[in-house]
């Protein structure tokens, strides 16, 4: 049996496949062939609509990703290179420190493994991962991650090392913190030195509080002794929940009201599932769509507490206890 594809469809294939043909068999390009490998929209362009503050930063490393690799002459060091884009991000010793804040950046963002995994790789394969390529290493990534991941390589850029031997942590702009913690952010001087360091930071909320909370030697209370990442299971994130969808491998729960940005916004239908979260704030909801969304789990809320004050509900908080970032708080 003989299928006929569309006229459009089989344009659309040959040119896919000439496209692909044509940076294979051209060796300066075969590095921007494993980066962009299908004829489509490049995803580092699609990176700058959900992070449009790394904008520049991402065409940048389109334009390096795409670059021919030839020999040149470092502008910086006055070595010469047969591969200038190569020597640029991974060999040129006056970038040195602005590198390995990249590389502490990437470690920091990514689970253990998975940056042992892409910093044993070498040099070719580390370089098409740092500028956008999914390969076998990194194509089980959550998509959330990565794009953090790449987002990120504009961030503290250009910035001095960080005061009193801190490393910088990035996270989540929403945090919980006891008194003790507030009270160190507002009046200790360290925590004012790497407030003034994170000024010329992209996203500088989101650097400021983790930084604080996973730097043990400053022995604020309540921060963490323990390694920065998130564990569904061991080291669950409690602050907020929020239903990222297919997107997400971790965040991803059916979604029954509607998607905005590639976000649940939470409806009706979404009650019996956030009646039984364990974290303390949701997002995120809309006063305008199905309103008695947010009036039934006001009415949840009253009633656990009026059934707590006459001894009818109690919060199981076992599981809270043996979290690792409780039991390892200082």
């Amino acid at each position: 049996m003989r299928i006929i594809l569309p006229e459009k469809v089989s344009i659309e294939i040959y040119e896919a496949n000439r496209w692909k043909s044509n940076l294979e068999n051209r060796n300066e390009l075969k590095r921007y062939s494993k980066i962009h490998p299908t004829l489509c929209e490049h995803r580092l362009i699609r990176l700058t609509v959900l992070y449009p503050d790394t904008k520049l930063e991402l065409l940048v490393l389109v334009a390096l990703g795409s670059a021919a690799i030839k020999k040149a002459t470092c502008t910086l060091c006055n070595k010469q290179s047969f591969d200038i884009v190569k020597h640029l991000i991974l060999e040129c010793h006056v970038l040195l420190t602005k590198r390995n804040v990249l590389f502490y950046k990437i470690v920091d963002e990514l689970p253990i493994q998975k940056s042992v995994d892409i910093f044993n790789l070498d040099d070719h394969d580390l370089l098409e991962v740092l500028l956008g390529a999914v390969n076998n290493t990194v194509y089980d990534l959550d998509p959330i991650v990565w794009s953090r991941m790449i987002a990120l390589t504009g961030r503290w850029n250009g910035l001095p090392p960080p005061p009193h031997s801190i490393r910088p942590i990035h996270g989540s702009v929403h945090i919980v913190a006891n008194r003790r913690f507030v009270e160190y952010i507002l009046f200790n001087k360290v925590a004012s030195d790497l407030f003034n360091w994170t000024k010329n930071a992209q996203h500088a909320s989101e650097i400021f509080f983790n930084t604080l909370n996973y730097n043990p030697h400053l022995n604020i209370s309540g921060s963490y002794k323990g390694v920065p990442e998130t564990d569904c299971k061991s080291n669950p994130f409690l602050t907020r929940f929020k239903n990222w969808g297919p997107q997400s491998s971790l965040f991803n729960w059916p979604c029954h009201g509607t998607v905005v940005r590639d976000i649940c916004i939470f409806g009706v239908g979404d009650l019996p599932l956030l009646s039984k979260r364990p974290e303390m704030f949701a997002n995120k909801f809309f006063l305008n769509y199905q309103p008695y969304t947010l009036k039934c789990l006001d009415q949840l809320m009253f009633n656990r507490t009026r059934d707590e004050y006459f001894n009818g509900f109690q919060l199981d908080i076992a599981k809270y206890r043996s979290l690792d970032f409780i039991k390892n708080a200082i």
